[in-house]
């Protein structure tokens, strides 16, 4: 038996919105052949290591978010350490995306309420998890906000959902100059950076529709920063429904032309009320307190050059 402890409050309609339960994350183990004395032994050991960081925030590290690193990493125990402080250390220092995030701010309710982001419920049979963003309108669009709530889903996952890829779906179609001028090199980067350096997912497809012409620099500045393996695992579009051709039809909202018998909207509807839950609402709020003391970091760390402060960009480390 995995002894992997859990948060019920922060489990809420997790069934609901990915399928998933406890009992999905041990299922997961079993299926890469990996024994529960090995996954308590990781667990143990990277617990130790946290414990021994005097920068880090005391009593934060949960066993869920170190399970779900450890997959995504493969289990290499050096690079979920480096995530793990990663995603600590950036806190403070990117506040237009893990700053001020609760659902009473009525602009993020809407870029959930108005479904910019979903998340499909069902997985693909590779156990790939698959989001599609949908640019929904151009007017009066924040890049920043609307990504911002693509970390409080993420954040949701990593307590929740067990996955071994992310397959996801960028349509452009209602990008417009203005709106795409908010994609500058330094918030692509930061934005990556976070979603990368910090978690680490394992990409599996990157499928860009409706791509303007005047919006080719933001793909050029992605491919930039990725491994060319995952370059190559970008494809473009021209049409919404051409990608949706290459994924389950078993998992796609019946109103996008799947089978399940879900829409669009209900899932939005389900990530609303679950990010604006009171468990989630104060899981947010007490985040913004929650980062390193760099004070008291033994060894430093150069900032500038990997938050993209100075402009220029590096390889990220994605698989």
């Amino acid at each position: 038996m995995y002894n992997i402890k859990e948060n019920k409050d922060l489990a809420i309609n997790s069934r609901l919105l990915l399928n998933s339960d406890r009992g999905t994350l041990n299922q997961l183990f079993n299926e890469l052949g990996v024994d529960p004395g090995s996954v308590d032994a990781m667990l143990r050991t990277i617990h130790e290591w946290y414990q021994k960081q005097p920068h880090l925030p005391a009593g934060q590290l949960h066993d869920q978010f170190i399970a779900r690193l450890l997959i995504m990493r493969k289990f290499s125990i050096e690079q979920v350490k480096q995530k793990i402080d990663n995603y600590y250390a950036v806190r403070p220092k990117m506040p237009e995306l893990l700053g001020n995030r609760d659902l009473l701010d009525p602009t993020l309710t809407k870029y959930i309420k108005d479904g910019f982001w979903l998340t499909l419920p069902r997985k693909t049979q590779e156990n790939h998890r698959v989001t599609i963003l949908r640019v929904q309108y151009s007017e009066g669009v924040s890049v920043q906000d609307f990504v911002k709530v693509l970390t409080m889903i993420v954040d949701y996952r990593m307590w929740n959902d067990s996955v071994l890829g992310e397959q996801v779906i960028f349509d452009y179609s209602n990008v417009t100059i203005p709106l795409a001028m908010q994609f500058t090199p330094v918030f692509i980067k930061r934005a990556i950076y976070y979603f990368t350096e910090c978690l680490g997912p394992n990409i599996k497809g990157i499928h860009i529709v409706n791509l303007p012409p005047f919006a080719e620099y933001i793909l050029s500045a992605v491919k930039k920063l990725l491994k060319p393996k995952v370059v190559q695992r970008i494809h473009v579009y021209k049409n919404l429904q051409e990608v949706l051709e290459k994924i389950p039809i078993t998992i796609i909202p019946k109103d996008l032309g799947g089978t399940d018998d879900v829409t669009c909207q209900d899932i939005a509807d389900a990530w609303e009320n679950t990010l604006g839950s009171v468990s989630w609402r104060n899981f947010f709020i007490q985040q913004d307190s929650i980062h390193t003391d760099e004070t008291k970091r033994t060894v430093k760390k150069n900032f500038q050059d990997e938050f993209g402060l100075d402009g220029s960009f590096k390889k990220l480390n994605i698989d």
